[in-house]
């Protein structure tokens, strides 16, 4: 056996030492992440007076935060190009012109 061995911690202060750096960086991209959430939230209602929206319209602005955060949450699972596609087909699909009919029949009349 050759003299040349991997030095192993000993000392209990070395096996237990927290990453606090990166629990810090993660904390902090945790905290921008939820931001714009919180932020949309106290903002909505000064939005609405300042852009003079409509109960409809503010509706509107609602929802599309409410799937962007829905979107947002399956691309961290499933992956942006496959979420995408999801919510693409779901968009097309919802379409009054488009509902119950052939994607590929309504492709060819383009």
């Amino acid at each position: 056996m050759s003299g040349h061995q991997a030095e192993i911690p000993t000392s209990a202060s070395s096996l237990a030492r927290f990453p606090v750096k990166t629990w810090l960086i993660a904390f902090a991209g945790w905290t921008l992440d939820f931001y714009d959430l919180v932020l949309f939230s106290f903002q909505l209602s000064p939005i609405e007076r300042e852009l003079s929206l409509s109960a409809t319209q503010e509706a509107w602005l609602t929802s599309a935060a409410i799937y962007g955060i829905a979107f947002h949450w399956q691309a961290r699972r499933l992956g942006v190009p496959m979420v995408l596609a999801l919510f693409t087909a779901a968009w097309v699909w919802t379409l009054p012109e488009t509902r119950g009919r052939d994607l590929a029949a309504i492709a060819s009349e383009s």
